[in-house]
């Protein structure tokens, strides 16, 4: 995929996987609501009745009065009273993982290239600080509330652009998905745009996935030959050489390895809760007509 330079005639190269994807409305949804929470202070704080202060006395006796009893003048019945669920500072944060981020950010930049809406230019900078000539370089260009993304980000551009009510300044690094949202119109430099990571939004290839080492155990019946074992499988398809002590497997062609992390059981020990230790499965597929004998007999 090509993106135009509207400042030259010429076309710079992109990643599909990260301006060509599709546009992910749960996935965007998710991450931008994570990304205004992590902003929110989560300082509000109210006062029960054991934190109000004053109350310690009985206002009236217990009985006679003709009215209802009370034991402190604190109570969320009364006025100056506490909160009966009285908020309390708390952290408005979510977990998003890395993976999901950077798929967010490739989907927004995928539709933006969609709509016309992200602008590539060789470099963008004004020689002074001032405020009327980062306006007039931006009327030639008619974007509207426009996001200027740049790789290392320019003083001289951050000062002229602060007192611009529809004009904001980021480097790459801090590009985050509201700000890509908000704006009518994205401008990117080349060098920002070759800044973003290439592959956000790619997986490893299965023989990729496969290469990696793997720790198995099958059960046999011979406890004393049984032992674990670490197979590594080569792109070529080949099975690599047993580790960990015991005779080397012949090598053998291998179709598949798939991994999987497996929690470990919540059992209770002498009326105590415990949890065993998490493992690591790999499920080995071999082709048609092959084999590996993992035991030996003594």
């Amino acid at each position: 995929m090509e993106l135009n330079i509207i400042d030259s005639k010429k076309a710079l190269a992109v990643n599909d996987g990260v301006f060509a994807q599709k546009y992910k409305q749960d996935l965007v949804h998710q991450v931008v609501t994570a990304f205004r929470n992590a902003g929110r202070a989560g300082t509000k704080a109210q006062l029960t009745r054991a934190e109000v202060s004053g109350g310690n006395k009985k206002p009236f006796k217990q009985k006679g009065t003709g009215g209802a009893r009370a034991g402190s003048t604190r109570s969320p019945l009364w006025r100056h009273g506490g909160k009966t669920h009285a908020a309390e500072p708390r952290d408005y944060s979510q977990k998003v993982n890395k993976k999901m981020y950077r798929g967010a950010i490739a989907s927004i930049l995928s539709e933006l290239v969609r709509g016309d809406r992200l602008k590539v230019v060789e470099s963008f900078d004004v020689a002074t600080p001032k405020t009327k000539d980062l306006v007039a370089k931006l009327a030639t260009l008619s974007l509207g509330k426009t996001l200027i993304v740049t790789e290392t980000g320019s003083e001289n551009l951050f000062l002229a652009a602060r007192n611009i009510g529809n004009v904001a300044v980021v480097d790459v690094s801090a590009m985050d998905p509201v700000s890509l949202i908000d704006a009518d119109h994205v401008l990117m430099t080349v060098e920002s745009v070759k800044k973003v990571r290439s592959g956000w939004h790619e997986h490893r290839a299965s023989a990729e996935r496969a290469a990696q080492p793997a720790r198995v155990r099958k059960s046999c019946t011979y406890p004393g030959n049984c032992q674990p074992v670490r197979l590594r499988s080569r792109p070529d398809g080949d099975q690599g050489r047993r580790e960990g002590g015991g005779r080397e497997i012949v090598q053998r062609p291998v179709e598949r390895v798939t991994v999987v992390n497996v929690k470990g059981k919540v059992k209770a020990f002498r009326g105590r809760p415990g949890q065993r230790a998490h493992a690591r499965k790999a499920y080995v597929s071999l082709r048609e007509g092959q084999n590996i004998d993992l035991v030996a007999k003594a």
